[in-house]
């Protein structure tokens, strides 16, 4: 009875040829494969197909570390500019109070020196005051100022604005003084007619106006 096979001890054939014709057939081919891509560029084809078939993948792993510093980034401009919002609303606002102050300071100044050149000859030594309450009526009128003893007020002084005696001091304190009006129907005044001469005594009409 025959056996088919090969002999003993010799190995068997692989029907996918010996290494040596496979690295030749691979040569080969990659001879080929160089030699179009110098003539017509295939490969630059390939590799752009390529690209375009892998560019959606690199932006799904891309997408969320970009997400991320997009959104850090805004919130970290968002807070720059409410930061940079504050400080300019801060800023706005002393220059508001600054200009406050200015037109204040110009306004008393600009009284001050109404009521300087408006003062009699006989006014040597004056000193400003600034009126903190105002109490008027037909019965009484009063104003409190804010110089007392302390700054050299006394009872009777006489007290003037820009367009003349308003009235005089009644009651003196530390730091602040009564002033009656010549208005007040309680206050009487001496006083002389410039055209005639005539002196006579001014009695205030208790004129709220």
């Amino acid at each position: 009875m025959a056996a088919f096979g090969t002999a003993a001890g010799r190995p068997l054939q692989g029907r996918g040829g010996s290494p040596g014709f496979r690295f030749f057939v691979y040569g080969v081919l990659s001879v080929v494969i160089m030699y179009f891509d110098q003539r017509a560029h295939y490969l630059e084809h390939v590799r752009y197909v390529l690209q375009a078939a892998a560019y959606p993948i690199q932006l799904a792993v891309n997408s969320p570390p970009t997400a991320w510093h997009w959104i850090r980034d805004s919130f970290a401009t968002r807070d720059a500019l409410r930061a940079d919002n504050a400080r300019l609303q801060r800023q706005q606002r002393d220059l508001e109070l600054t200009l406050m102050r200015y037109q204040a300071l110009a306004h008393e100044n600009g009284e001050l020196r109404g009521l300087r050149d408006a003062l009699p000859p006989v006014a040597d030594r004056w000193l400003a005051a600034e009126i903190i309450n105002i109490q008027q009526n037909t019965l009484r009128q009063r104003l409190l100022i804010n110089r007392g003893q302390t700054n050299g007020v006394f009872k009777g002084q006489a007290v003037l604005d820009d367009r003349g005696l308003i009235g005089q001091t009644t009651h003196v304190g530390p730091w602040s003084a009564e002033v009656i009006l010549i208005t007040d129907p309680e206050h009487a005044v001496p006083v002389r007619v410039e055209r005639t001469g005539l002196r006579t005594i001014a009695v205030g009409g208790g004129d709220a106006s």
